[in-house]
């Protein structure tokens, strides 16, 4: 903790413990660096002094979302051949012919 100088000359040192941070209304406050509890905000829009302050949270830029393209399969040969027997015709209804087998 700081220590009071004497003569009445304010604090020596950095206040242990202690961070303060910018709230979003231009007015500082103080947090308890153990446990995060928010102790005190001060009336006016001066930082507290011998309090170490908090480095801001960095502002990340929302980007727009890649378009989405629907995939194009380029024609090939491979293609026409992997759907060629999803278009062959049904097989006929009635049983095939099978022929004698030679002796």
């Amino acid at each position: 903790m700081a220590k009071i100088r004497k003569g009445g000359g304010g604090l020596v040192g950095a206040i242990r413990g202690r961070t303060q941070f910018l709230l979003p209304n231009g007015h500082w406050a103080k947090r308890d660096a153990r446990t995060g509890e928010v102790l005190s905000v001060k009336a006016d829009k001066k930082p507290y002094k011998n309090v170490v302050r908090e480095k801001p949270v960095p502002v990340i830029a929302k980007r727009e979302p890649r378009p989405v393209y629907p995939r194009v399969q380029a024609w090939s040969w491979s293609v026409t051949r992997s759907r060629r027997p999803a278009q062959m015709p049904e097989p006929l209804p009635f049983p095939a012919v099978t022929l004698p087998r030679a002796a």
